[in-house]
C-alpha cells in the first residue's frame, strides 16, 4: 500500500542519517527540532536521501561534505537566498527554489537534479527546504523584479557598458579584466564569515544563476543576498542590459592576456 511504501522509504531515510559521521564541532542552535511532518514526508525522504549530505541534516549547511567545497553548502535555516527573481531582501518565489535545485549552481558542487528527480518531488524537496528557516512562517515573497525584452545587442551599448563596469567599481572585486581578481578579493566573506571569491566573467557557463543574458540581468537586478553582491536597481533598464552585454563579451575573448576594454575592435568582431 502506499503507507507501507512511505514507511518504507522513511525507514530508509533515518538509516541513512543514523549512519552520517558525527560532527567534531559542537552542535549549533537550531531554531525548530528536527521533525517529520506528514505534509513533508515524501520530500522529507528524498532530502535526507540526496541533499544532506551536503547541506545537513538541519538544513544548516553542515553535512558530513560540506568542509570539502568552497563556495559552502547553503545554510536553508537563515532563509537568505542568493538566486531569486524578487528583490534583495525577499525570500525566493517557489519557483526560483525549484529552478535552483533543478538546473544546478553553475561552477559549484550543487548538480542539476532534474536530471533525477521529477518535477513532482523537486516540489516535494522545496517544501522541505522552505521548512527549515521560520522566515518562510511570517513572511510572503515579493513580487518578482521585472525583466523587460533585451534590446538587440550593439557595440554602443557593450562600450556603454564597459564604462558602467568601472564606474561601478565592479573592478573591485571581479578585477579589471573581470577575472574575480580585484583589489578587495582578499578581504571578502559572506553573512557567515566565510570567505568567498569574486565571480570569474572570463569563464564560459554564465553565472551563477545561468547562461541567458536574461539570468545575467536578473542577478544585477537583485543582487545576491548573504553576500557583498549588491543589487543594481540604482541603473536603468538599460544601463544594465548594457552591463550584461559588456560582461558576456568577457567571456567570449579568445586569450586571457586580451584587454577587452581597450580595443573597439575586439569588442566590435565579437557581435552577434
Amino acid at each position: 500500500s502506499a503507507t507501507a511504501r512511505w514507511i518504507a522509504l522513511l525507514a530508509a531515510a533515518m538509516l541513512v542519517v543514523s549512519t552520517l559521521p558525527v560532527q567534531a564541532e559542537p552542535e549549533r542552535h537550531h531554531p525548530r527540532p528536527l521533525s517529520v511532518n506528514p505534509l513533508y514526508a515524501e520530500g522529507f525522504v528524498l532530502y535526507q536521501l540526496n541533499c544532506a549530505v551536503c547541506h545537513g541534516e538541519k538544513g544548516q549547511g553542515d553535512g558530513p561534505s560540506a568542509r570539502h567545497f568552497l563556495p559552502r553548502p547553503q545554510d536553508f535555516t537563515r532563509g537568505v537566498y542568493k538566486l531569486r527573481s524578487t528583490p534583495s531582501g525577499s525570500l525566493p518565489l517557489d519557483s526560483d527554489l525549484t529552478r535552483t535545485i533543478e538546473h544546478g549552481i553553475s561552477r559549484t558542487a550543487m548538480a542539476p537534479w532534474g536530471m533525477r528527480l521529477s518535477c513532482a518531488e523537486i516540489a516535494e524537496v522545496v517544501k522541505v527546504v522552505k521548512s527549515f528557516s521560520p522566515r518562510f512562517l511570517v513572511h510572503a515573497p515579493q513580487a518578482p523584479v521585472p525583466v523587460p525584452p533585451a534590446p538587440d545587442r550593439s557595440l554602443e551599448l557593450i562600450l556603454r557598458g564597459r564604462e558602467l563596469y568601472a564606474r561601478e567599481r565592479c573592478t573591485a572585486c571581479h578585477g579589471e579584466f573581470g577575472r574575480g581578481d580585484g583589489p578587495s578579493v582578499a578581504s571578502l566573506s559572506d553573512d557567515r564569515g566565510i570567505s568567498i571569491r569574486p565571480h570569474d566573467f572570463t569563464m564560459s557557463g554564465g553565472v551563477k544563476a545561468g547562461p541567458r543574458a536574461e539570468d545575467i540581468y536578473r542577478s544585477l537586478s537583485t543582487g545576491l543576498d548573504g553576500t557583498p553582491m549588491h543589487d543594481a536597481d540604482r541603473l536603468s533598464p538599460e544601463d544594465r542590459w548594457a552591463l550584461v552585454y559588456f560582461l558576456m563579451v568577457l567571456s567570449e575573448q579568445p586569450s586571457p592576456d586580451i584587454d577587452p576594454g581597450g580595443s573597439q575592435s575586439f569588442i566590435g568582431q565579437r557581435l552577434a
